[in-house]
Parts: C-alpha cells; sequence; structure tokens
C-alpha cells in the first residue's frame, strides 16, 4: 500500500510536469485575440472588464503580473493559465485513482491504475479545447482547475467520511469556499455542486433506489442545488443589499452574522447539519466577496471601467449582464433561437465532444476520424460500460457532470445561428468528465488484459500499456501540436501596435468589436503605447455609462452640451420613453418642412455638415433599424445609438482631431461618410469633405513601411494561423493591392510591382494565403499585368494544394488562367479533362467546352461542342455555342448544318430559323466570293 501511495503520487507529479512542459512550450509569447487583451488589461491595472466580470482572476492574475523573469506582461498572465492547466491534468489522473478505489481495495492497485488514470489524464491535457484555453489569459483555465478542484475534493471527503469520525467536514467547508471564489471566475463551477450532494446522498444511503419516486426527488433537489448559488447569492443577495438603501452594508453584515450566529447554535445543539449548511453558505458569501472588487475599483475610475459598477444598482446590472439584452428564463429555456437538434446540439456540441475524442479538422471545423481514429472515445465508451457496471453510484454523479456542463448549458444558453466564434471552450467541464472515463476504460483494458494474459502479465501490460500512450495522448499530442503551438504567433501584439501606430496625434478610432478593440486596450494600459489615442468600441457606444466615460476620462472625446447632462444621457441613450425615441427616431416624419408638408425624397435623410473650411454640405444618412410604430411602415426607421454617437461626435469634433474608422467596421457604420473616408491602412481617416482620391499614395505608403515592422511571423510557415487570424491579416494585403491598384492606375508600374513584391515578402500567400483561390488568382494576374510571370506562375502551380480544396469554380478559374494569359493549353487541359468526363453530355463538359471557347481556343471548343452534342442532342445551349463558334470562324455551311439538324426537331423554333436563313445567306455569298476568286485566278 505505501509502495502503491508513493508511485501515485511521484506519477501525479510527474503528469503535472508533463502538461506543465507541454503548455509552457506552446504559450502564447504575448497578448492573444478575443478577451485576453482585456482581461491582461484589467489584471495588470486591476480593472473593470466585460460583465459578468472575473474579480478573483483579477487578483490572481495580479499577482502573476508581478513575476519578474518573464519580460512580456502579457505572457505573464498567460502563465497563469499554464500553471493551472497542468495542476488540473494533476487532479484528473488523482480523481481516477479515486473513482477506482470504490471498487477496487488500494493494497490490491498497482502499475494497471496508475497507468490507466494516466491515460486518461494525457489524453485530457492534449484535448483540442482545453489545451487552447491553456495556453493563453483567458479564465477558463482556472475555471476549470476549481471544477477539477471541487470534483477530487467530493472524493476525498467520501474516504475521509468512511473512516467514521466526520472529519471530512473540513474538505466539505472547504468545497464551499472553492465555489465562492470560483463565481468571482466563471460560473461553471457552480454545476459540479450537484455532483457533490450526490456523493454525499449516496455515502450516506446504502439502498437509494429502494424507493425510486424518493430516489427521483433527492437526485432533483440535488440537480436544483445549484440555485441558492446562482441565482441566489449571485443575483439576489445584491438586490438584498440594494433594498435596503443607504443601510444596505450593514444588512449585507448583518446577514453574515446571523450566518455565523446559526453556526455557532448548530454546534450547541449538536445540530452537525445546521451547523455544516450555515458555515457552507457562509463560506460561499466570503468566496463571492471578491466582487467588492468591482465595487472599490470601479469607484476609483480604472483605465477600464465597463458598465461603471460603481454602486449596487450598478452591480445588480453589471452581473446580471443587462449591456447584452436580457429575457425572461422561460423564453431563455423555451423559445429556441436556433434549431435545437441540428445546430445547437449535433453543431454546437456533439461537434465539439468529437474534436476532443474523435479528431478535428482545424480547416473546415468539422470533426475528422483520421486525425485520432476516434480511439479516445472508444475507451472513453468502454470506460462508461465498466464504471456502470462496477459502480452505478458513482457513474451516475459523473454523468450528471457530463450532462450539466454539456447538454445542460446548451439548452441554457440557446445559442442563435450563426456564433461570432467557435464556443467549444463553453463545455470543457463535460469534456473533462468524459476523460475520467477514458482514464476508467484504459484501467479497465489493461485489467481485463493481465486477466486473460496470465503468466505473462508482466511484459503485456506494460506493453499495451505503452501502445495505448501512444495511440491516445501521443497521437493527440502530435495531431494538435501545429495548430496549438502559439510560441511564435505574435499577430495580435503587432496588429494592435501597427493600429495604433499609424494613426495621427490625439486621434478617435472607432472599433467593432473584440478583436479589433482588447489588443488596443492592452497596448495602451500595459505597454503605455499611444495613450494619446481614444478607442472608441462601436458596440459599447450604444451604452449610457459608456458616452459618460467618453465625456469625462482622458482623452475625453468631444460631445455636444446636451452631454454634459447625466439626465440626458440617462434618457436619451438608455431610456425607452418619448425622450429616447425622439432622439433616435430617423422616419417619415421627420422629412417635413416646417409647415408640416412632406419633403421631396431626394431630401431626405440629409444631416447638414461642414468642412474646415467652412463649405456645407450635407451627408445622407439612413436608417438602419426598424420599430414597429403601428403606423404600417415596415423600413428601417430608427437610427441605433452608435450610429447617432458617431454624428454627434464628428459634429461635435468640428474637424479639430483626426478621426478614424478600424477597416474591420462594416459599411453601414459609416454613416453617411462613405465618400469621405482616405484609405490610410488598417483605418479609414474620415476627411472633411468627399474624396476624389480615396487613397493618399504617401500616407499610405509610409504606413505599410511602418507596418512591416511588426509583422512578425506572418512568412513562417512554421507558425499556425487560425481562420480568425487568417482572415484579420488580409487587411494588410488589402492595403498594399489598393496602393498598387491606385499607383498602376496612374501609370506607376514599376511602383506597384514594388508594393506588391513587398507584399509577398512580407505575407506570402503560402503561409497566409487570401480568402480564396480565386483572390489568389486575381493577383498573380495583377502581378502579370505588371511584369512578374513568375509570380502568377508560382500561384497556379500552388493550387491543386490550396488549402480546403479546390471548389468547381476555383477548377475552372485555374485552367482560365492557365489558358489566358500564361497560354498552356495542357496544364489546363490536365484540370479540364477529368471535369468533362464527369458529364460528357452535360453542363461540366459543356462548361470545359465553353472555358476552351472564351479563351480563344476555338477548335478544340467545337469539337468538345460536338461530343456535348453527340451525347445529348437536346442541349440547346451547345448547339447555339456551336453555332456561334463556327460563325466566329466564318464556317457558315457548318453551323447550318447545325441548325438544320436541331429545326428537324424543333421546327417551331422561330429564332433558330432566323439564324437558319441568315447563315444560309451568308454560306451563298462564300460560295460565290470563293468562285470568283477562283475565276481570277485562273
Amino acid at each position: 500500500m505505501k509502495q502503491f501511495t508513493l508511485y501515485n503520487r511521484i506519477t501525479a507529479a510527474a503528469i503535472f510536469l508533463i502538461a506543465f512542459v507541454l503548455y509552457l512550450l506552446t504559450m502564447s509569447p504575448t497578448v492573444s485575440f478575443w478577451d485576453c487583451g482585456e482581461f491582461i488589461a484589467a489584471s495588470r491595472s486591476l480593472s473593470v472588464p466585460h460583465p459578468p466580470g472575473a474579480p478573483f482572476f483579477l487578483l490572481v492574475g495580479r499577482l502573476f503580473t508581478l513575476f519578474p523573469f518573464i519580460a512580456d506582461m502579457g505572457a505573464r498572465v498567460n502563465l497563469l493559465s499554464v500553471v493551472t492547466s497542468a495542476l488540473t491534468v494533476a487532479l484528473l489522473y488523482l480523481t481516477v485513482i479515486h473513482l477506482i478505489r470504490q471498487w477496487k481495495p488500494i493494497e490490491k492497485m498497482g502499475l494497471v491504475e496508475i497507468l490507466g488514470a494516466a491515460v486518461g489524464a494525457l489524453v485530457f491535457m492534449a484535448s483540442d479545447s482545453f489545451w487552447f484555453n491553456a495556453v493563453e489569459a483567458e479564465v477558463y483555465a482556472i475555471s476549470m482547475l476549481f471544477t477539477a478542484l471541487v470534483v477530487w475534493l467530493a472524493f476525498v471527503w467520501q474516504d475521509f467520511e468512511a473512516r467514521g469520525h466526520h472529519d471530512g467536514d473540513r474538505i466539505f467547508l472547504l468545497i464551499f469556499y472553492i465555489i465562492g471564489l470560483a463565481i468571482g471566475v466563471h460560473l461553471l463551477n457552480v454545476l459540479a455542486l450537484p455532483m457533490v450532494f450526490m456523493v454525499i446522498w449516496f455515502h450516506r444511503s446504502q439502498s437509494p433506489t429502494k424507493n425510486m419516486n424518493r430516489f427521483l426527488l433527492i437526485w432533483g433537489a440535488c440537480v436544483l442545488s445549484i440555485l441558492p448559488i446562482y441565482p441566489g447569492v449571485v443575483l439576489w443577495l445584491p438586490k438584498l443589499v440594494a433594498a435596503g438603501g443607504s443601510s444596505g452594508d450593514i444588512l449585507l453584515l448583518a446577514l453574515l452574522l446571523g450566518l455565523v450566529g446559526v453556526f455557532i447554535y448548530g454546534l450547541r445543539k449538536g445540530n452537525r447539519t445546521l451547523s455544516l449548511a450555515s458555515a457552507a453558505m457562509l463560506l460561499v458569501l466570503l468566496g463571492y466577496l471578491s466582487y467588492i472588487l468591482i465595487l472599490v475599483r470601479s469607484g476609483l475610475n480604472p483605465p477600464l471601467d465597463e458598465n461603471d459598477p460603481q454602486t449596487i444598482k450598478g452591480l445588480i446590472a453589471y452581473l446580471s449582464r443587462e449591456q447584452y439584452g436580457s429575457e425572461s428564463i422561460t423564453d431563455q429555456l423555451l423559445k429556441r433561437k436556433a434549431p435545437f437538434w441540428s445546430y445547437q446540439i449535433q453543431y454546437m456540441y456533439l461537434r465539439y465532444l468529437g474534436w476532443q475524442f474523435i479528431g478535428h479538422d482545424a480547416l473546415t471545423g468539422a470533426v475528422k476520424v483520421a486525425q485520432l481514429w476516434g480511439l479516445p472515445m472508444l475507451v472513453g465508451l468502454w470506460g462508461v460500460v465498466h464504471h456502470f457496471n462496477r459502480d452505478w453510484k458513482r457513474a451516475f454523479t459523473l454523468t450528471n457532470l457530463f450532462l450539466l456542463t454539456g447538454l445542460a448549458i446548451v439548452v441554457y444558453l440557446n445559442q442563435n445561428d450563426p456564433q461570432p466564434r467557435e464556443r467549444d471552450y463553453s463545455y470543457v467541464g463535460s469534456f473533462y468528465a468524459f476523460a475520467l472515463w477514458i482514464g476508467v476504460g484504459a484501467a479497465a483494458l489493461l485489467e481485463d488484459l493481465s486477466r486473460v494474459v496470465g503468466k505473462y502479465r508482466r511484459f503485456l501490460v506494460p506493453a499495451a500499456a505503452v501502445i495505448l500512450l501512444l495511440a491516445l495522448p501521443v497521437r493527440m499530442v502530435y495531431a494538435n501540436y501545429f495548430t496549438h503551438d502559439r510560441s511564435g504567433n505574435y499577430v495580435a501584439w503587432d496588429y494592435a501596435r501597427n493600429s495604433l501606430a499609424m494613426l495621427e496625434p490625439n486621434a478617435i478610432l472607432f472599433t467593432n468589436g473584440d478583436n479589433d478593440t482588447f489588443p488596443l486596450w492592452y497596448m495602451q494600459i500595459v505597454e503605455g503605447f499611444r495613450t494619446d489615442v481614444r478607442v472608441v468600441n462601436l458596440s459599447l457606444l450604444n451604452t449610457g455609462w459608456y458616452a459618460r466615460q467618453l465625456r469625462d476620462a482622458e482623452p475625453t472625446v468631444p460631445l455636444p452640451s446636451d452631454f454634459t447632462n447625466d439626465d440626458f444621457i440617462a434618457q436619451a441613450l438608455d431610456g425607452t420613453d418619448r425622450v429616447a425615441f425622439a432622439w433616435r427616431y430617423w422616419g417619415p416624419e421627420s422629412w417635413r418642412d416646417r409647415d408640416g408638408k412632406p419633403l421631396p425624397r431626394e431630401n431626405w435623410y440629409k444631416v447638414p455638415f461642414a468642412d474646415a473650411d467652412g463649405n456645407r454640405y450635407s451627408v445622407t444618412v439612413e436608417p438602419t433599424v426598424f420599430i414597429n410604430l403601428g403606423d404600417g411602415g415596415n423600413g428601417n426607421n430608427f437610427l441605433r445609438v452608435q450610429d447617432r454617437m458617431i454624428l454627434e461626435i464628428l459634429r461635435a469634433n468640428k474637424w479639430q482631431r483626426p478621426i478614424y474608422f478600424a477597416v474591420t467596421v462594416a459599411q453601414n457604420s459609416f454613416v453617411g461618410f462613405r465618400s469621405n473616408l482616405r484609405m490610410d491602412g488598417l483605418a479609414y481617416r474620415v476627411m472633411d469633405r468627399p474624396q476624389r482620391q480615396q487613397i493618399a499614395d504617401q500616407v499610405l505608403d509610409e504606413n505599410l513601411s511602418l507596418f512591416e515592422q511588426n509583422m512578425r511571423g506572418l512568412d513562417d510557415a512554421s507558425v499556425y494561423f487560425d481562420d480568425n487570424i487568417q482572415k484579420l491579416v488580409q487587411n494588410y494585403r488589402s492595403a498594399y493591392v489598393q496602393l498598387a491598384l491606385e499607383r498602376n492606375d496612374r501609370g506607376d508600374k514599376a511602383g506597384a510591382l514594388d508594393l506588391l513584391q513587398r507584399m509577398d515578402k512580407y505575407l506570402p500567400e503560402s503561409v497566409v494565403p487570401p480568402f480564396n483561390l480565386q483572390l489568389s488568382l486575381q493577383l498573380g494576374a495583377l502581378f502579370y499585368r505588371l511584369g512578374d510571370e513568375d509570380a502568377l506562375r508560382s500561384r497556379l502551380e500552388a493550387a491543386p494544394s490550396y488549402e480546403g480544396g479546390l471548389s468547381l469554380d476555383d477548377r475552372f478559374m485555374l485552367a482560365s488562367t492557365w489558358l489566358d494569359p500564361m497560354k498552356d493549353l495542357d496544364r489546363a487541359l490536365q484540370i479540364l479533362e477529368p471535369l468533362a468526363r464527369m458529364e460528357p453530355g452535360g453542363q461540366m463538359a459543356f462548361d470545359v467546352a465553353l472555358t476552351l471557347d472564351q479563351a480563344g481556343y476555338t477548335d478544340q471548343a467545337i469539337a468538345r461542342y460536338k461530343a456535348v452534342l453527340s451525347e445529348n442532342p437536346e442541349f440547346q445551349n451547345a448547339v447555339a455555342a456551336l453555332v456561334r463558334s463556327y460563325e466566329s470562324q466564318n464556317q457558315y455551311a457548318e453551323a447550318v448544318v447545325v441548325l438544320e439538324d436541331w429545326l428537324k426537331r424543333h421546327p417551331e423554333d422561330p429564332t433558330a430559323q432566323r439564324r437558319l436563313e441568315n447563315y444560309r445567306e451568308r454560306a451563298r455569298a462564300a460560295e460565290v466570293e470563293a468562285g470568283e476568286a477562283a475565276g481570277s485566278g485562273e
């Protein structure tokens, strides 16, 4: 027993080190996209990130920012995820050991159990979503550690209680304190609470299914045990404090003291249940009080202060995520926003489950069986069967954890279609539960093998364990390493720096969403770079609290005098009364003169402006939202708050400070200033008047040279860039191409070619391809026109291996390009021939002939049109195309033959009849002309 305990601890430590080294090697070296930039900035400055916040994460993240041995501040916070993820993997291993101990005494456990549990832990270590979260500064890694701790401690509690001395109470209370702390990271941990109560219930009850009604009742109570925590403590407690008004603090203190009193009363009366329940709730509240950080820091106006929750009322709105809208729980659960089974279950959960344990095609996002052969899934399913067979109670509790952190989240989130990003990170708790079964299944397989092989077990069991390790975790590490290795990925840092560096001093930059905002906040708050620039996020611009911050926090944003009044902001931006409607209304009633008579349609939606010299003009701002006013209208009749705010900022600014739109902003957010925009690189500058040339060569060229100083890794094929990054960095390529086209239009072909060659140097298509092959070929054709044939040829030759495969349109465009301008018929036919054979008398074969025809290979086209018609004489388009080809070759007699044959079957076709008469006349004229030529020659 002592020997097993020693080996068990050594293995747990080894698993921690393996996971730690793997994650450290693949850790992002700096800030990443999505929420990472915001969380790093908030950790560094103890600010308030987006709702519902993560105060405990920020406190721990702040500690990691103080580590002196890593230069990059983003990497310091990334290290938090590395450490907590490695600990989670080690806890998974220990939990599998605990599960097996339920049916196998520790004195009988040995190498089989250790190796099986190690397989399960290492599989989870290398799983797709968990590995992704483990190498960046997000809340999901530390949240998963808390969940793993609660699961493990539940079984530790059972071990302590099994001694009969009730010495598991401290573990029980520790579990609840961890849950309280975990609320300050992410609410996922609360979903582990039903499992804790099930473990307690099954431990106390010898025959839980003897009375099925009682079984179902207690099971339902365990599942609903999350309600006192969420929404109870999380949402209702702040509302209770708010209801106390000025005495709210006293009310909270009274509640805490009351729980202390109940605890003491329970101890004195010997009521263990009462004392434990009150202490547990007290510890949850103490852990949850990490949210005081949000109140305190918001009151000090930190660099980030989302929702401005410096009052209890503000905190309630913050915790309730009112910024994102709200709906009743009934609507949330019952009114599906997308097809429930096909989208929400299959696509948004089962697909992600398949990513982890079957295989993942990172390019298409589909499940890829060939990657992992589905072996982890099969071993896990065998673990489910074996677990229920050996210990159905613990298997049942684990099933509840699996379902509550998986399918139950699907039902609760009710995600609509499409989502702006993959949401697999939401279900990692469910994947963790399944990985426990993989550990159980691997141990069961080794145990079965040991029983079957008898005396050879000493050799065959270790060999089988090695095979399992190679076929599962080692194979997974090999399969996922490239797509999860971010050690060379600096794109978010570079893109953010370039976005800020290109701006004029004291600029205002309108951004669209997370990826063009959070990394910029990181650069400003953490790196202290370009703090003169005010980044204005358009999504947040719809809220009154953000407008107040733009007005008050440096660098301030110019706003009209109305905005000095907080009541006006509250009414106009956040309200739903007449003031709010009048401020946003942009419909027919606005287009009347002073006498109430309708204005002409050409005068609708006009907003007067003046350029920097005072010359007046107007911009046309179309409404963007429809609100049914009951007047029979069905077209857009309101502006979004953000649209109205952009107009107010532009008018109040009076062209004193430079204003930009990030290139990621949608065109419908330009509020009529599309013709005023000048393309400066990663942002459009709003000029004071409409622009004839929307590119300033010198400005854009200087900015491109600036970008080239920070475009690390984009020419390195060993660095993986996901779909999101590949789309974002196309903005670099777009800037190069637009400037090249502008230079080409004014006759500077050498300058245009030099620019494109610089683009290919810093942004080669072999590393970051364009959105699709057709764009690549269009770029190649531009190179060709500018005198670089090799650039087009290299793209053509690389096309067959293009990521994602080639569509039919791609193949036809590829063949067309080989034909013209490359004049390489053989290479084109290598592509076209297989397509023609797919449908000898159908559309495909016809399209092949048409492709040759349009490229000037008329003889080959004629032969193929005839082949199509031999298979399908009724193919009218082929008849018409063949006739046109004959006409282009002055072969009128042949055209006559084709039309006569067609009219035999379709005498009612007047168009064919007219063309036949025309060609007969041309054929006769050609014969006469030929005869005269022959006579004069004699």
